[in-house]
C-alpha cells in the first residue's frame, strides 16, 4: 500500500514516499505505448502551460501514441485536434488511444518537416520531438529540428502558441534565435 523511492547520489540518499495513486501516472485511455512516449501527467502540464482555448485548432506534428492530443482533449473544448507521425505504427497507436472519443480529430502519416497544412492555420503546436536517445539520434535531430520548427512557424497563426519538450535545448534555442515569429521561454 506504500511506495518508497530511494535515490542515491554518491554518499547521499534521498528517500521519498509516493503520495499519489496510479491515476496520477497512468490513464485508462492509454492502450498503446511507444518508446519515448510522454507520461500523461507531463503531457497535461504541457497542455496547461500552452493555454486552453475553446476555439483552438491544436497540432502535434510528431504525435507518437497521441498522449499530448488526448490530454488536450481532456482539458477542455477545442475546434480540432490534428496529429501525425512519419511512422504508420505510431499513428495506429494514436488511433487506438483515441478510440471513438474526443471528436473532431484527424490523424495522418506525414513528415513534420513538410506538413500538408495551410499557412497560419493552427492556434497551438504541442510537440515532444525525438531527443536522440530512445528514438532517433542527435545527428538526426540537427536536421529534423530546424525543418520542424520552420514548419511550426509557418502553420501557426499570428499569436499562436507552441509548447515543446526536449533535452536538445542548445539546438532548439539556436534555431529559435533565428526565427522571428516564435518567442522563446523556458
Amino acid at each position: 500500500d506504500l511506495e518508497f523511492w530511494v535515490h542515491q547520489a554518491g554518499r547521499r540518499a534521498v528517500v521519498s514516499l509516493r503520495l499519489s495513486d496510479i491515476g496520477m501516472r497512468q490513464r485508462e485511455y492509454k492502450d498503446a505505448h511507444l518508446p519515448g512516449s510522454l507520461r500523461p501527467t507531463v503531457a497535461r502540464a504541457m497542455v496547461l502551460l500552452s493555454g486552453v482555448g475553446d476555439d483552438d485548432t491544436v497540432l502535434d506534428p510528431m504525435c507518437g501514441a497521441g498522449t499530448l492530443l488526448v490530454e488536450r482533449a481532456l482539458s477542455g473544448r477545442y475546434r480540432l485536434l490534428l496529429g501525425g507521425d512519419r511512422d504508420p505504427a505510431a499513428v495506429a497507436a494514436a488511433r487506438a488511444n483515441f478510440g471513438a472519443r474526443h471528436k473532431p480529430w484527424e490523424l495522418s502519416v506525414w513528415d513534420a518537416a513538410d506538413l500538408p497544412l495551410p499557412d497560419a492555420s493552427v492556434d497551438q503546436v504541442l510537440v515532444n520531438p525525438p531527443w536522440g536517445r530512445q528514438v532517433g539520434t542527435r545527428d538526426d535531430n540537427s536536421r529534423l529540428y530546424p525543418a520542424m520548427l520552420a514548419e511550426a512557424a509557418r502553420i501557426l497563426k499570428p499569436g499562436g502558441r507552441m509548447a515543446m519538450l526536449t533535452s536538445e535545448w542548445a539546438l532548439a534555442r539556436s534555431i529559435l534565435a533565428g526565427e522571428r515569429r516564435l518567442a522563446v521561454s523556458r
